[in-house]
């Protein structure tokens, strides 16, 4: 697999992956993005709504650039947090930012809530018109709540429809105490349209055996979406030496 990186303005990264076999190259936007609106206090449930929507609109933003800069752009990423920051004391904090994002069951119709708004989830319904707006797959993270105390860091992928592909809970999370770690029973992934399956982890993740390694082991898969808010420790645990 070659990767040709490009490295644009305003924090739009260009990757374009050239697969093996008889398969087509394939265009993707990592974006690197520094919340725009976010609060180091309690908030209530509609300043949340407001912080998310704000920093929707810049990947909204972000997204045009990317596809004015390369049209054939098939897939963007979007960081960890990336919506509200990572500057959460505890569940209570976080609560306000997250949302119920329907789980997904093998062999049934996907979702798509851009076409049926989903009233208690309006950040991922906004994503998914997003995704079908600029016809282009959107991985982005977000707050899932599942009832009780069952809050997860959750990432999501969108199809260039709006569908909900997948969504994957971090496993492994940093001093998270805002979050539940998410199950280590299940690999998670997702196929695009470009006939490319991609691996689904979030940011410390990477150091762990799941689900890195067993989705390369046991799934053979070797493209990953990967939504990162890195803390960088030297001299172990700096971005580029982990990463890289």
């Amino acid at each position: 697999t070659k990767l040709v990186l490009v490295l644009l303005l305003l924090c739009v990264l260009l990757v374009e992956n050239k697969l093996t076999h008889d398969q087509q190259s394939y265009y993707a936007a990592v974006v690197a993005h520094k919340p725009v609106d976010y609060s180091f206090s309690i908030v209530n449930k509609d300043r949340a709504l407001e912080i998310m929507m704000n920093n929707l609109r810049s990947y909204e933003a972000s997204i045009k650039k990317a596809l004015l800069l390369q049209p054939q752009t098939q897939i963007t990423v979007f960081p960890e947090d990336g919506l509200y920051g990572s500057y959460f004391l505890n569940r209570t904090w976080s609560r306000p930012y997250t949302e119920f994002i329907p789980n997904i069951t093998n062999g049934s119709p996907y979702i798509n809530p851009c076409q049926n708004p989903l009233p208690n989830s309006p950040i991922l319904t906004k994503a998914s018109c997003l995704a079908a707006l600029y016809n282009i797959i959107i991985v982005l993270d977000l707050g899932d709540d599942q009832g009780g105390d069952n809050l997860f860091n959750t990432q999501v992928a969108l199809s260039e429809k709006g569908q909900l592909l997948a969504k994957y809970h971090k496993s492994n999370l940093y001093y998270e105490n805002e979050w539940k770690s998410g199950s280590n029973k299940d690999s998670v992934y997702f196929d695009t349209h470009f006939g490319v399956r991609f691996g689904m982890f979030i940011c410390f993740d990477m150091v762990h055996r799941f689900p890195v390694q067993l989705l390369l082991q046991n799934l053979s898969i070797t493209n990953f979406v990967f939504s990162s808010w890195w803390v960088n420790e030297p001299p172990l645990t700096s971005a580029t030496q982990m990463q890289q």
